[in-house]
């Protein structure tokens, strides 16, 4: 058994083991902290290792990316009570489109465009804030739409004024809220 051991040891084509949770506690910490200079290294340098140790099989890629969304958020939900909701939000949604993605490639597109999204959430809270109420309002039509549905009971549901929900008070997000508007 020695010898096996050593060969593996010795082996330059055998991969030396990831510290994956090392990893991913760098890659929280910076996300918390708002380390926007460090982000890209730590997140290349994860995927990386991520895919590299996930010997192509999507759902340990999967695993692995849900457990660092999840402890960001948690870690996030508990510094900041007030943007909780959009944090577990955010979070849902993540979880659906990495559990929509099926290509190793797909997964990774998804972690990075997540990892922007939930930095900008920490860096411009308000501006992300109503980005991801809006997103919350077009699920609660998606859900209720054979319901009723009046401007007011939306817009309350997600934490808007009905005036700004039905007018649009950022250039930005003005199309969303008027394809909502039909209401």
């Amino acid at each position: 058994f020695r010898s096996f051991y050593e060969d593996i040891r010795t082996n330059p084509s055998i991969p030396k083991p990831a510290h994956f949770y090392e990893m991913s506690q760098n890659l929280i910490q910076a996300c918390v902290q708002g380390a926007v200079g460090e982000i890209d290294r730590i997140r290349n340098l994860y995927v990386e290792q991520i895919l590299t140790h996930s010997t192509g099989r999507p759902e340990v890629v999967r695993l692995h990316f849900l457990y660092t969304f999840g402890q960001i958020v948690d870690l996030l939900g508990k510094r900041s009570p007030v943007q909780k909701e959009n944090y577990r939000f955010l979070f849902e949604t993540i979880e659906r489109q990495l559990q929509e993605a099926g290509a190793l490639s797909d997964l990774t597109s998804v972690f990075r465009e997540s990892l922007k999204r939930l930095l900008s959430l920490i860096l411009k809270p308000a501006e992300t804030s109503q980005s991801i109420r809006l997103e919350g309002a077009r699920k609660y039509i998606d859900q209720n739409f054979r319901q009723d549905l009046k401007l007011e009971q939306v817009a309350r549901e997600n934490g808007f004024s009905v005036s700004v929900f039905g007018r649009g008070r950022s250039e930005e997000h003005t199309s969303e809220l008027q394809s909502l508007r039909h209401l």
